[in-house]
């Protein structure tokens, strides 16, 4: 790829060519007012959030089958044909009249979304001559995306819904071209059909010890990040302050994962249990200052600093543990186990929030994070350092 500027060429690498594909994919202007563009609609906060467990659920169920796909047929192939199915899926939006058009569009977003999982982390990993900080760049590239669709939703979403959708789906068009011209190196092996292309995978995951906890581990922890947006754009309904003041939170919350992601590149060697700890402090001072608003948020977002540097390490450590063959079917049944451990938490933080309130929520995360942190901590990092 040749980039003219002031007629000098600029040949793009492949990993740039890659960060140039994902930050476009992840221009997403709907996300950060997605419960809103719900809430408008009519529906409830207890419904909204059994939609998009739904679409969650979805999402969980086609993982694995979609991994196996492109890890059969091609990862580069697999990502742009998700892409594109995004991109139809997108301009489907505006015309849905109904719920069960509006059903019919979520599934074709997550059959797109889904080709794209694993595939996207398989390509990096093909490319990638130092994978944990290429994944940091990757992590952080994704999350300035998600700031500057943060930044501009509210005022997209204010002039006409629709916008938010036109202005995610445009940019798929230079993911898709940035991915075609990329050389990933193809897989050295696979197996003969796709139904032992996916026993393979699933062998990995059993018989790679530790592995399965890590998967777990780390899709509670990307669950957890994955809906602090959803979470705060309910709070900006319950507390009546303004979709503006939430969006600047919301901002904030991604700038917290881009710096997490900086400071785990200059981090050699990052103790998880540490840093998941550190998490469940800042969120037990968020419920001690909650009656202070902005201090009680601030501190609850602040989380997602300490989530992140935890995550690139277990993502690292996931990706030393698996072969390329089987790569984005391993990382495609974690986002399985993710996205199906998700839509029931989804479900459970529609109804805390519409029957019991947000203090109720946070409590809940400190519980289950302390249980990731036993289990993490007492199964699994030992093993983990004893083989550096």
């Amino acid at each position: 790829v040749l980039i003219k500027v002031n007629m000098v060429k600029i040949r793009l690498t492949e990993l740039q060519k890659f960060f140039l594909a994902k930050f476009f994919n992840l221009l997403m202007f709907f996300a950060p007012v997605l419960v809103i563009f719900f809430l408008d609609k009519g529906f409830t906060n207890a419904q909204t959030y059994k939609l998009i467990a739904w679409f969650s659920f979805m999402l969980g169920v086609l993982e694995y089958p979609t991994g196996v796909v492109a890890d059969y047929f091609g990862h580069k192939i697999s990502h742009i044909l998700g892409t594109s199915l995004v991109f139809i899926s997108y301009l489907l939006f505006i015309v849905s009249t109904n719920i069960y058009w509006l059903v019919l569009v979520l599934f074709l977003v997550s059959v797109g979304r889904t080709l794209e999982s694993g595939s996207d982390v398989a390509i990096l990993h093909s490319i990638s001559k130092n994978f944990k900080k290429d994944y940091a760049t990757y992590v952080q590239t994704m999350l300035i995306a998600q700031i500057i669709s943060g930044l501009s939703a509210g005022f997209l979403y204010s002039i006409n819904p629709n916008l938010v959708w036109i202005f995610s789906a445009i940019p798929l068009i230079f993911t898709v071209y940035f991915l075609a011209q990329i050389n990933a190196n193809p897989v050295d092996k696979k197996e003969k059909s796709l139904w032992k292309q996916s026993i393979v995978g699933l062998k990995t995951v059993i018989n790679t010890r530790n592995l399965f906890l890590l998967i777990i581990a780390v899709s509670i922890i990307l669950e957890f990040r994955s809906n602090t947006r959803f979470e705060l754009n309910s709070l900006s309904k319950i507390s009546g302050h303004s979709i503006r003041i939430i969006t600047i939170f919301i901002v904030l919350e991604l700038i917290m994962r881009v710096l997490g992601a900086q400071l785990s590149k200059k981090l050699k060697r990052i103790n998880v249990s540490a840093w998941i700890s550190l998490a469940i402090g800042s969120m037990i001072f968020s419920l001690m200052f909650f009656k202070f608003f902005y201090l009680s948020i601030s501190l609850f977002i602040l989380t997602s600093l300490f989530i992140s540097v935890a995550s690139v390490q277990i993502m690292h450590d996931i990706n030393k543990m698996i072969e390329d063959n089987v790569r984005a079917s391993v990382l495609s049944f974690q986002s399985l186990v993710r996205k199906l451990l998700g839509s029931g938490l989804l479900i459970v933080i529609g109804y805390v929030l519409q029957f019991k309130g947000w203090e109720y929520l946070v409590f809940g995360y400190v519980v289950l994070f302390i249980m990731v942190l036993l289990v993490y901590f007492l199964s699994v990092e030992k093993n983990i350092n004893n083989q550096g």
